[in-house]
């Protein structure tokens, strides 16, 4: 929800800062800064909802038995004595989910606001 809410904010700050410099856009009345808020608010949930979905399936998730913690760097699992897998595959890190989940929503966005 506070991804979306986030989305939205982006949305409507940058409507208004185009409002603010632009006369030409101005004059096309409130429907193009409605389109920007919408989009940010699509965008905020859609990338949040994707990150969750790869970072749940293709980036694997490690359990620390020693420690009693979920283990996210690599430097404190290879620290780690007892470790076991809690959830997906050890395809992508965090940051590459990330990259691409965010490549993704950029892409969509671009199309749907085009």
């Amino acid at each position: 929800m506070v991804s979306i809410l986030g989305g939205g904010l982006i949305g409507l700050t940058m409507a208004t800062v185009i409002f603010i410099e632009n006369s030409a856009c101005r004059a096309l009345g409130y429907t193009p800064f409605a389109k920007l808020v919408i989009l940010g608010l699509v965008s905020g949930g859609l990338g949040s909802l994707l990150d969750s979905l790869m970072g749940a399936t293709i980036q694997q998730t490690l359990y620390s038995k020693d420690t009693k913690r979920v283990l996210t760097d690599e430097v404190v699992v290879q620290t780690v004595k007892e470790v076991t897998v809690i959830a997906g595959r050890n395809w992508l890190s965090n940051n590459q989910v990330n990259l691409i989940s965010s490549i993704a929503t950029a892409i969509l966005i671009g199309y749907m606001g085009r």
